[in-house]
């Protein structure tokens, strides 16, 4: 995942930036529930999903950032400080990654259904 940090600290001396950070992550486990409804249109039946919720659960991630913004002085200490505080970050970040994932799943997944009534999609069930 790529993304733009900005920080703004005081540690001794206001510190204020942004740049890139990178966060790479192995060993995910996603725990997913998606909801859907029946519609009709057209007097046909199609599914459709309204909601979606995803939860994970990260055991092993990286996270760089790019220091560009800062003065060089400063560059060392914020890295070291940044570098320190991977969990809060992940903590921070992820609630936006999950519901980054599921709105693209619910894009996905809509666009799909939205091509085939719920007879093609199952058409053993009434």
């Amino acid at each position: 995942m790529e993304a733009i940090y900005n920080v703004t600290a005081k540690i001794l001396v206001p510190i204020v930036g942004q740049g890139p950070i990178y966060l790479s992550a192995k060993d995910v486990n996603a725990k997913v529930r998606m909801n859907y409804k029946i519609v009709e249109h057209k007097g046909k039946r199609y599914m459709y999903f309204p909601s979606m919720t995803t939860r994970l659960t990260v055991k092993d991630f990286d996270v760089k950032f790019e220091l560009t913004n800062f003065d060089k002085a400063l560059q060392q200490a914020v890295s070291q400080a940044l570098g320190n505080s991977h969990q809060e970050i992940l903590d921070a970040t992820k609630p936006n990654i999950e519901k980054a994932i599921s709105q693209r799943c619910l894009e996905m997944a809509n666009k799909i259904c939205k091509h085939f009534t719920y007879d093609e999609l199952f058409p053993d069930r009434e």
